[in-house]
């Protein structure tokens, strides 16, 4: 309304056309959706960059008898993570603990099937959601089945777990004391906290 528009302009004038293609509330509307997509897909573009994986790859390499936390600004790179490392190491040493994955079948710690035990789907295996492949995977990390989580942004509060290193996949997540904060029930047996920060050099990381 300030740079000259109403819901009443004349469309025969040519100035009133130009105005209505600037100014018209949904013209607005979309321009600003547009910026905030570009803004977004530019984000995950960075904070998800597969050249981090090597990285991430190398650090787990040089310590691989570490208990390792690495925490992701998207749930879907913390997934690639995972991916990539049991790929690289031919065998599972990192699990996801979020929200964005897919039901896989349920089996107790030792491997054995974990079936349905009454009603219409009696006898068949169990599935585990999001809450139960978390609560699965933090015991099988507290068991040495596997000594690496991969997390995302925001981290279960109950995440229950002794680290010995975190790797934080961008500067776009949080600071390191926030999660020390939220992670209260993550200790570290050495004390000291060995902490890597990956970013990719010449962007807003």
């Amino acid at each position: 309304i300030e740079n000259g528009w109403n819901e009443h302009l004349d469309m025969s004038v040519e100035i009133n056309q130009q105005i209505d293609a600037f100014y018209n509330p949904a013209n607005i509307r979309e321009r600003a959706h547009q910026t905030y997509q570009i803004m977004r897909e530019r984000k995950e573009l960075i904070c998800n960059h597969k050249d981090k994986l090597e990285k991430i790859a190398n650090i787990v390499k040089e310590n691989s008898n570490k208990r390792i936390l690495i925490i992701n600004k998207f749930a879907e790179f913390a997934s690639v993570v995972t991916n990539y490392l049991n790929n690289i190491f031919d065998k599972e040493v990192c699990a996801n603990y979020h929200d964005k994955v897919d039901p896989i079948p349920a089996v107790t710690l030792d491997g054995q099937p974990i079936l349905v035990k009454s009603g219409s789907l009696k006898g068949t295996q169990k599935m585990y959601h999001a809450t139960a492949q978390k609560s699965y995977n933090e015991a099988r990390f507290n068991e040495g089945i596997i000594n690496i989580l991969s997390t995302n942004n925001s981290p279960d509060k109950n995440l229950n777990i002794p680290i010995d290193i975190i790797i934080i996949t961008s500067p776009e997540c949080e600071e390191i004391k926030s999660y020390l904060y939220r992670l209260n029930n993550v200790y570290f047996p050495n004390e000291l906290i060995k902490l890597y920060t990956i970013y990719i050099n010449d962007t807003f990381e």
